[in-house]
C-alpha cells in the first residue's frame, strides 16, 4: 500500500467503494489517504479507481462452506 500519513480527507458517500453506502464516518475528517494498493505485484487499486477484474482469491474452503448451509 502506499499511502501518505499526513494528508487529510473528509469521507463523502461519492468516495464509498461498497455496496452500502452507510458509515459512520460520513462527514468526518480522516488522516491518511491511500493513493496506491498493490496484490501480488498487480495493481488493484489507484487514485480512487479499483482495479478492472478482481485479483483477490477466495480464502473459504469452499468444502467447508457447503457443509455449513446443510
Amino acid at each position: 500500500m502506499i499511502w501518505n500519513p499526513d494528508e487529510k480527507f473528509v469521507v463523502a458517500e461519492a468516495m464509498i467503494l461498497h455496496k452500502n453506502k452507510v458509515t459512520p464516518y460520513m462527514g468526518w475528517t480522516l488522516d491518511g489517504v491511500v493513493h496506491q494498493t498493490v496484490l501480488g505485484g498487480k495493481i488493484i487499486y489507484q487514485q480512487g479507481e479499483l482495479a478492472r477484474n478482481p485479483q483477490g482469491k477466495l480464502l473459504i474452503n469452499e468444502e467447508y462452506f457447503l457443509k455449513s448451509k446443510i
